[in-house]
């Protein structure tokens, strides 16, 4: 944005009645320009790359672990000084649209990522979160036109901090631990596809996996609770079987179901991980294809439309990839029993 455009525009503003909702924002458009300028969440993402590539290095050298905690906790910092600034331009929590959603979701993996690292200290599994969380920030800075950036004002039904504090973030953040058990998930089949995974790795993905199953699945099913509790406070009823409620239910469903199957023993630590990147395609009708492709429902205000044919493809290919894996899985088991 030309600096002299910016003044120029504030200056027409000014210079016209505009509504009291609009007023107390004049005196930020300076601010919102300067965080437009300042690219803040691409140079979170290159840090959180380079947190990734650090720690997956640091097994050859222990002393890189220091740059890659540094470099994390850089990427976060800005990460939070981004928020920090949309929420004080907007008044509300960063996530009244679909980019602000994965922008909190990208922060999720992060997060959910360090703390798994600080638990289980394992240096390779862990930087391909770091690697995630970047890519969701460059997909997110990367589609203005399809994910748009931009500070509207909040429609009627959003203006409660609480509510989207406590319903919209609890449910966008639950996204965050499923897009690692599909990070996760991705890389099994692909490294069990080269013959390169061993059992051992396979039983410590498995348990990451599992455990950011059950954060995911308490998270949304609280989420779903709260979003029928602001739904009776608005709307009048708790349920009405909207797209966007059937689809965060649906998705809640899918991975109880991989829970319970691994409970009751009916699938193995591989096929745990070979289940979450297709649960994973129930959350991605829930998160963006009741907005982008449904478009239908109470939750008009998150309508929109664009990436559909990106979004498919990477739909079609995670579908070929588990169909591939599922079936060299079936192939070895085979053949172990048969040679025994």
């Amino acid at each position: 944005v030309d600096p002299g455009l910016a003044i120029d525009l504030e200056l027409v503003i000014r210079a016209q009645e505009v509504p009291e909702l609009f007023k107390g924002q004049i005196d930020k458009m300076g601010l919102e320009v300067t965080l437009y300028r300042s690219h803040v969440f691409w140079f979170a993402a290159l840090m959180y790359f380079a947190a990734g590539v650090l720690l997956w290095l640091s097994d050859k050298d222990s002393r890189l672990r220091k740059y890659a905690q540094g470099a994390l906790i850089a990427a976060l910092s800005l990460h939070i000084l981004g928020f920090a600034v949309r929420v004080y331009i907007t008044g509300f929590a960063p996530v009244t649209n679909m980019y602000g959603t994965m922008l909190w979701v990208s922060f999720g993996v992060a997060l959910f990522g360090a703390l798994l690292f600080q638990m289980y200290q394992r240096a390779k599994m862990i930087s391909l979160l770091y690697a995630g969380a970047g890519l969701v920030l460059i997909l997110t800075e990367g589609f203005p036109l399809v994910l748009n950036p931009g500070l509207d004002p909040v429609v009627a039904v959003l203006r409660s901090n609480l509510w989207l504090t406590v319903h919209v973030l609890t449910i966008t953040i639950s996204y965050a631990a499923f897009t690692i058990t599909m990070l996760l998930g991705n890389y099994a089949m692909v490294m069990n596809a080269f013959g390169k995974l061993k059992s051992e790795e396979i039983k410590d993905l498995s348990h990451h996996c599992y455990r950011m199953i059950q954060l995911g699945v308490f998270l949304l099913t609280v989420g779903i609770v709260l979003g029928g509790v602001w739904a009776d406070y608005s709307w009048g009823r708790f349920w009405g079987w909207d797209p966007k409620e059937t689809w965060a239910l649906i998705a809640d469903l899918g991975y109880l179901a991989i829970l319970h199957a691994r409970i009751t023993g009916w699938v193995s630590p591989l096929g745990i991980l070979l289940a979450s990147p297709v649960a994973y395609l129930l959350v991605i009708m829930a998160w963006y294809g009741v907005n982008f492709v449904l478009a239908a429902g109470l939750h008009s205000y998150g309508f929109s439309k664009g990436g559909a044919t990106w979004v498919g493809i990477f739909v079609g290919l995670q579908i070929i990839l588990a169909v591939a894996s599922i079936a060299k899985w079936k192939l070895d088991e085979m053949k172990t029993a048969k040679n025994a």
